[in-house]
C-alpha cells in the first residue's frame, strides 16, 4: 500500500480516503481540510447556479415614460468575494446556467490582455468537451464564427472581449447585423453581460445616459445596453458583475440587495487580516529587506515570489532596476508589463530555461544575459523557473501587478507563489486600486506560507480599514431585503485619507449625496419585555456558535486548533508568551490581533484583558467537560 505523503487538488476520492485511515494524523487533517474546501466550491457553486436562475427568469422593468417607451431596464446581479477567492469559477457556473436558458453571454475583462487570457483560459478548461462557442473579438475569425453560430441556431457561444470601445463597438456590429436576420435566434429572449473586474466598466457617474466628456468605452457600454434593450426585438438585458472591490458598483448601479451573492471562503484563504505589515517609509530601507527575504527564502527551500510595487521613476524604465536587482541579489529577477517578462539567467542554468521555452513553444529574444518574451503568461513563467531548479522570484511591475493576474505557479504541489509585496504607491492612488494591488498576495494557494507587505504606514492602515468597512456594508446589503444597494452608505463611514476610487467617479460626493437623502434615523424604544427575550435569544445563539468552533477547533492540527490548545492549557498567556508561540510554529503574528476583534468569530470563544489571551467562561468549562 502507498500513502501519498503530499496533498493536491488532482487526487481522488479513492487516494483521500486511504490516507485519512492509514496516514499520519496530520495528514489526516489535510485531508478533513481538503474535504472542507471541496465542500464549500459545490456550495459555491450550487449558490451561483441558484443566483443565476434568479436573475435570468427575474422579469425586466419596461419603462413607461414616452421618451422610453421602448426601453427596457436591465436586471442587474452582483458576484463578490475578496481578492482571489475563485470568483472565476462562479463566472463559469454562471454561463453554463445561461447555456440552460438559451441565453448567449459577452463577458467582459478589464482593458488588459492578460487578464482575458487567463479567464478564456480557465473557463475554456472547465468546458473542455461541452458543446459551447468560446469567441474572443481579437480573433481574426470572430465575425465568421459568430455569423456561423447564429446561421446554425447555436445559442451556446461566449463573446470575450476587452473593457475598450473598439472591442465593444465589434459586438455592437456583429449582433446588430447578424442577430435580425435569422429566425432561429428568434427563441431568444435574453443575453447576459458578464464583466469581469466589474469595477472598471465604470468611469462616470451617469450609468445610465451618455453625455459629452465620458470616456469612449463607458459610452459604448451603454451604447451596447440600448441596442439590446431597444433594436434587437424583445430582448431581456442581464448585467452581472464580479468584482472584489464592488463600491463604484453598489453605489452608481441600480443593484437590488436581494441580487447580491457572496461566494463562502475556504478555510484555505489568506486573507487581508493574515498579511504581516512591515512598516517601509524610507525607499532606503528596500534594499536591505530585499536581501533579508531573498536569504530568508533561500534558507528555508520554501517556493516563493516578491512583488516589486515601488510607484517611483526609474531612468530608462524597469529595465535599469532589472540590471540592478539581478547584480545584488541571489535570485530570478524579472519585469512584468506591457512589453511582457523580461528577466536576467544564470549561466549555468540558460540551456535548461531554454529547452523549456521551446517545449512550450514560446518564441523569446535573447539580448546579452536577458530573456525578453512578449506572450508569456506569468504562472507559466514561474512553472518553468521552478522546473530549472529555481526557488525564488522577484517580480518587478506595475499596471499588471494592480488586479485580475494570480501569481502563482501552475504546479499541482508547492507552485511557487507571490507571498511577499514591496509597495509604495503614489499619493494620488486612491483606495480600490491599492487594495487590488495588494490583493495579488492572498489567495488559496500555499496557506502555509506566511504573507508580508512593506509598505508605509497610511497604506496599510487605510487597506484593513477598506476591507473591515468591506465585510460591514456586504452583510448589510444580505440583511435588506426590498432595497437597493445604496443604502449601505448609511451604516458604513467610508472616510480615508485617500479616495475611494478614480477621480472621475468622486464616489465620496455620490455618498453625500445618497446620505443627504436618507430618511434620519429615528431611536427605536423596545420594551422591556422584548428586549430580555431578544437578549436570551442572542445569547443562546453565541452559546451555540462557540460549541460549533469549539468542536470544529479542538484536537485538530490546524493553526487555530493549535493555539486553543495552547490557550486553554496554560489557562491564559500574556502578549509575549503567544507572540513567541506563533513565532515557533511559523505563524504569522496577525493571529494576535485577530483573536480579539470584534468583527470575527474568534471573540465566541477567546478574550483578551490587559494584554493576556484566555478563554471565555462558557468556552472553558465546555473544553472542562469534554475533557
Amino acid at each position: 500500500m502507498t500513502i501519498i505523503t503530499k496533498m493536491n487538488a488532482k487526487m481522488t476520492i479513492e487516494q483521500m480516503n486511504e490516507i485519512f485511515n492509514n496516514g499520519t494524523d496530520e495528514q489526516r487533517q489535510n485531508i478533513v481540510e481538503m474535504y472542507a474546501n471541496i465542500n464549500v466550491k459545490n456550495r459555491n457553486n450550487d449558490k451561483t447556479e441558484k443566483h443565476a436562475e434568479k436573475i435570468l427568469n427575474k422579469k425586466n422593468e419596461k419603462r413607461t415614460n414616452y421618451v422610453k417607451f421602448l426601453e427596457s431596464k436591465s436586471v442587474n446581479g452582483l458576484i463578490w468575494a475578496p481578492t482571489q477567492v475563485g470568483k472565476s469559477a462562479a463566472t463559469r457556473v454562471f454561463i453554463e446556467t445561461c447555456f440552460r436558458y438559451n441565453t448567449p453571454v459577452i463577458v467582459s475583462t478589464d482593458n488588459k490582455t492578460d487578464q482575458q487570457e487567463q479567464l478564456y483560459n480557465r473557463i475554456e478548461a472547465e468546458l473542455m468537451g461541452a458543446s459551447v462557442e468560446l469567441l474572443k473579438v481579437t480573433d481574426k475569425t470572430f465575425e465568421k464564427d459568430l455569423r456561423k453560430c447564429i446561421e446554425e441556431g447555436n445559442k451556446r457561444f461566449v463573446i470575450f472581449c476587452l473593457d475598450n470601445s473598439s472591442q465593444i463597438e465589434k459586438v455592437i456590429i456583429q449582433l446588430t447585423s447578424n442577430y435580425v436576420r435569422y429566425e432561429q435566434m428568434a427563441d431568444i429572449k435574453r443575453i447576459a453581460i458578464i464583466h469581469d473586474e466589474a469595477d472598471t466598466v465604470a468611469k462616470d457617474q451617469d450609468t445610465e445616459n451618455i453625455k459629452d466628456g465620458q470616456a469612449q468605452s463607458h459610452k459604448k457600454w451603454l451604447e451596447l445596453k440600448n441596442v439590446i434593450n431597444n433594436r434587437m426585438g424583445k430582448l431581456d438585458l442581464k448585467r452581472i458583475f464580479v468584482t472584489a472591490t464592488p463600491e463604484n458598483v453598489v453605489l452608481l448601479y441600480q443593484v437590488e440587495c436581494p441580487d447580491v451573492m457572496r461566494l463562502e471562503i475556504p478555510a484555505t484563504y489568506t486573507g487581508y487580516d493574515k498579511i504581516e505589515h512591515i512598516q517601509m517609509e524610507d525607499d532606503l530601507q528596500i534594499n536591505r529587506h530585499l536581501v533579508s527575504e531573498v536569504e530568508r527564502i533561500k534558507e528555508s527551500g520554501t517556493y516563493e515570489a516578491m512583488l516589486y510595487c515601488i510607484d517611483r521613476k526609474i531612468v530608462d524604465g524597469h529595465e535599469v532596476l532589472l540590471r540592478n536587482l539581478s547584480n545584488q541579489l541571489d535570485c530570478v529577477v524579472n519585469t512584468y508589463n506591457g512589453d511582457g517578462i523580461c528577466t536576467y539567467i544564470k549561466k549555468n542554468l540558460r540551456v535548461k530555461f531554454e529547452k523549456k521555452l521551446n517545449k512550450y513553444d514560446i518564441e523569446f529574444q535573447k539580448v546579452g544575459r536577458y530573456y525578453k518574451m512578449k506572450n508569456m503568461a506569468i504562472r507559466k513563467f514561474y512553472t518553468i523557473i521552478k522546473s530549472i531548479g529555481e526557488n525564488c522570484i522577484i517580480t518587478i511591475g506595475k499596471d499588471l501587478i494592480c488586479r485580475g493576474i494570480s501569481y502563482v505557479g501552475e504546479d499541482v504541489e508547492e507552485p511557487i507563489t507571490a507571498t511577499t509585496m514591496f509597495y509604495k504607491p503614489g499619493k494620488t492612488m486612491n483606495i480600490v486600486g491599492m487594495c487590488q494591488t495588494i490583493g495579488r498576495i492572498t489567495g488559496c494557494a500555499m496557506p502555509t506560507l506566511n504573507r508580508r507587505l512593506y509598505c508605509p504606514k497610511d497604506v496599510y492602515e487605510n487597506y484593513m480599514k477598506y476591507n473591515r468597512d468591506q465585510e460591514t456594508y456586504i452583510k448589510n446589503i444580505e440583511k435588506s431585503e426590498g432595497l437597493t444597494t445604496t443604502v449601505v452608505v448609511d451604516s458604513s463611514e467610508f472616510e480615508y485619507t485617500r479616495p475611494i476610487d478614480r477621480p472621475k467617479l468622486n464616489l465620496n460626493k455620490q455618498i453625500e449625496k445618497i446620505r443627504s437623502q436618507l430618511p434620519k434615523k429615528k431611536p427605536v424604544v423596545i420594551e422591556s419585555e422584548d428586549e430580555s427575550d431578544s437578549s436570551e435569544s442572542e445569547s443562546e445563539d453565541e452559546n451555540d456558535r462557540m460549541t460549533e468552533l469549539i468542536d470544529m477547533w479542538w484536537g485538530k492540527k490546524t493553526i487555530i486548533g493549535k493555539i486553543l490548545s495552547y490557550v486553554y492549557e496554560n489557562e491564559g498567556v500574556d502578549e509575549d508568551e503567544l507572540k513567541e508561540f506563533l513565532r515557533n510554529n511559523n505563524y504569522s503574528k496577525a493571529w494576535y490581533s485577530d483573536l480579539a476583534q470584534v468583527n470575527k468569530e474568534y471573540k465566541n470563544v477567546f478574550e483578551r484583558k490587559n494584554n493576556n489571551t484566555n478563554l471565555n467562561k462558557e468556552a472553558r468549562e465546555y473544553i472542562d467537560k469534554m475533557e
